[in-house]
Formats: C-alpha cells, structure tokens, sequence
C-alpha cells in the first residue's frame, strides 16, 4: 500500500477546520499523513490544531498564501502521493481508498465527482465530470478550464516535483496552473463518484472575486502556452483564441447575464484593452469605462 501526505493549508479558518481534520483522519485508506500549515492564523485555528497533536503533523508560517502553504505543507510531507484539503472543505470516508485504487503509478492523476455546498437557490447539485482522457479533447479541456477543484485529485509526489509544485505568482488561480502543467503531461483517470465537498460561504471567499478569477485565468493560459511552443503550434492560434480570449469573454457574459455588473465591467475592461472581444461586443464593453450609474443607466437600452 502507498503512502499518501494530506496537505491542509488553514489561515483564519477555525470555523471548519475541525470538520476537514476530521474528513481526513476518518478515511478509510490507512497509509495517510495528515499536514496542516497554519499560514499566520489569528483566529482560534492554531488553539484547535493543538487538539490533534499528536495525530497530525503542525506547520506554522508567516502568513503568506495558499500557494506557499501548500508547498510548505508538501515539503514537509512524506507521503509518495499528496492530496490537498482546503480547511473549509471535506471528503467521504472512502476518497484516499477509491482514488488509490484507480491510480496504477506515479505518472497517473485519479480525479473524482464533486458537489458545491452552501449555494443559494438550490444550486449546488452533485456533478461527476467527463473522463477527459478518453472523450479526446484532453489538452482543449484542460487550457480552457480548470476540470475539477483543488481537492478532487490525487497526484503523486513525483509529479508534483516535476512541475515545481504551486506558482505563489498566483493570488488566486494556483490550482488551475498547477493542474494545468501537471495533467497535461500525465494520465489521469476518473472515479465516476461524488467523494469530494466544496464549501461556499462567506463574500471573502476568493471565488467570489469573479473578475481576478478570470484575469488570472486568461494569464495562466498565455504563460502556458508561452512556454509549451510546440502545444500551442499543434493547436493553432484560431484554437488558441477560442480557447483563451472566448473564455475571458464568455466568463464576462456570465457575470453580466446574471446581474454582477461589477465584475462584469471588470471582464470587459480587461478583455477589451488585451483585444479579446469582437466589434459586436462593444455595446457591452464600452459602456464599462463609464461611472457605474452611468453604465447602470445605459442598460435600459442594451440590455
């Protein structure tokens, strides 16, 4: 049986973090570490930590973001495959056992179904992704989009090694860019269950910054596809536009259509000044660099 390290980067996150340790400890897979990195908590998390002391080994850092937590929390890992659980998200007890079970070696990526918790309006329903290495469109899926959340995957340490671990370049993003360099050039394999669960909550939750989001999506895509020459001359660049600069624009569409001006304007701005949207688009995108009233004003006529 392999080894697998669970990384867990917390700041200020004593509200769940009992419930993510504990999604942990239960597993049913044996061979499991379990790392948390207090990244600077002022909060009560540190004072929770010491609850699971000795069955879980306790990092503490300046705080200084998720990207370098979790590269804290890998170095100082010794399990031969890794698995990264947010402090406000959780597993089914059987995750690390089905997902160790599909995986065959060291260059296997095993992904799982997920559901998002805590939307409004009923949304949120329990989702299993496409298996993307047999659907044939694997490298277009992956450039588009980031295909599954940060927790939904087991990779092993060699992989992680090959590809630097996580760009703290990032501030929001990381886990596409990591996924995105390192699925690439794997296999990954689905397990066609719901095992893991994402936690919506508060307006500081970084996914709720729509617009930084999508910049730092549309970046990550262009340093990609910068350093993978031959990937991109494969793909073309009118696969490449759609690819990146429809993203960008259909990610604006998407806050528009569903009443977040504030993002939007943000989207269209960006997308507008990096030359992603098409004559046609410019009803919508011009309006953005007028005064919010303004643009809010002007909808009665566009929209």
């Amino acid at each position: 049986m392999r080894n697998v390290s669970i990384i867990i980067p917390c700041y200020n996150g004593g509200r769940y973090l009992r419930e993510a340790i504990n999604s942990a400890m239960e597993q049913t897979y044996s061979r499991k570490q379990i790392v948390v990195v207090d990244d600077g908590s002022t909060d009560n998390s540190p004072n929770i930590l010491k609850e699971y002391i000795p069955d879980i080994k306790i990092i503490t850092q300046r705080n200084s973001g998720q990207p370098k937590a979790r590269n804290s929390g890998v170095k100082a890992s010794n399990g031969d495959f890794l698995a990264f659980l947010d402090c406000d998200d959780w597993w089914d007890k059987t995750f690390l056992e089905k997902m160790m079970d599909s995986i065959e070696d060291e260059e296997t990526i095993g992904y799982c179904g997920w559901q998002n918790v805590g939307l409004p309006d009923g949304k949120g329903r329990p989702y299993i992704p496409p298996d993307y290495e047999e659907n044939g469109s694997k490298i277009e899926t992956l450039l588009r989009q980031n295909i599954w959340p940060i927790h939904a995957a087991v990779v092993s340490r060699k992989k992680f090694d090959e590809t630097g671990g996580f760009n703290p370049e990032w501030t929001s993003g990381e886990d596409y860019d990591f996924w995105l360099r390192t699925a690439i050039k794997s296999k990954i394999v689905l397990v066609p269950e719901v095992l893991a669960f994402y936690r919506h909550h508060a307006s500081t939750q970084i996914t709720k910054n729509r617009f930084l989001i999508a910049k730092n999506h549309w970046l990550i895509q262009k340093d990609f596809l910068k350093r993978e020459k031959i990937l991109a001359a494969k793909l073309g660049r009118k696969k490449i536009s759609v690819l990146t600069k429809g993203e960008l624009k259909r990610t604006g569409f998407v806050c528009y259509w569903a009443g977040d001006l504030e993002n939007a304007r943000k989207i269209f701005r960006f997308a507008l000044l990096k030359g992603c949207l098409h004559f046609k688009d410019l009803k919508y995108a011009l309006p953005a660099f007028f005064p919010y009233k303004i643009h809010r004003f002007l909808l009665k006529f566009f929209r």
